[in-house]
């Protein structure tokens, strides 16, 4: 691995816990509107 590579490694792994949350918050809003479609069976 190359230091630029190593660096832009070091870089994303910092943003890491973001990237993760904004994947949960979306994945979690995709689920209560799949969930609230299939309660009111808009489908």
């Amino acid at each position: 691995m190359s230091e630029f590579s190593a660096a832009i490694g070091i870089t994303q792994l910092k943003k890491l816990d973001m990237m993760n949350n904004k994947r949960k918050n979306i994945a979690k809003r995709y689920s209560n509107e799949i969930e609230f479609r299939r309660k009111n069976e808009v489908f």
